[in-house]
């Protein structure tokens, strides 16, 4: 496990132009409680070779949870463009979140 497995940019596809999928398993940590999280992430890169850029679509479905007195479990939908920049153009996301209190 670990906080952060991999950095979430275009970058982090090169040299690798290929469609992948990745599970992704990380968590936050505050005082008492844990948020353990998994994402499954598509990766769909679009090469430009008369400019070397790389673009891409990502989507990506992930699940988390929250125990402590409360349990809180989350489930989120993200959708991410990037077109020859770093930074995503295109950002959408759905999330439902259900709160018990024991």
């Amino acid at each position: 496990m670990s906080r952060n497995s991999y950095t979430n940019d275009a970058g982090d596809l090169l040299f690798d132009f290929v469609n992948r999928n990745r599970i992704k398993v990380s968590y936050r940590r505050k005082k008492l409680w844990w948020e353990p999280n998994i994402t499954l992430e598509t990766f769909h890169p679009l090469v430009n070779t008369s400019i070397y850029a790389l673009s891409e679509i990502r989507y990506s479905a992930a699940v988390s949870f929250k125990i402590l007195k409360t349990l809180k479990f989350d489930v989120g939908y993200t959708y991410k463009q990037t077109l020859k920049s770093s930074v995503p153009k295109t950002v959408s996301g759905l999330s439902f979140i259900v709160i018990k209190d024991f």
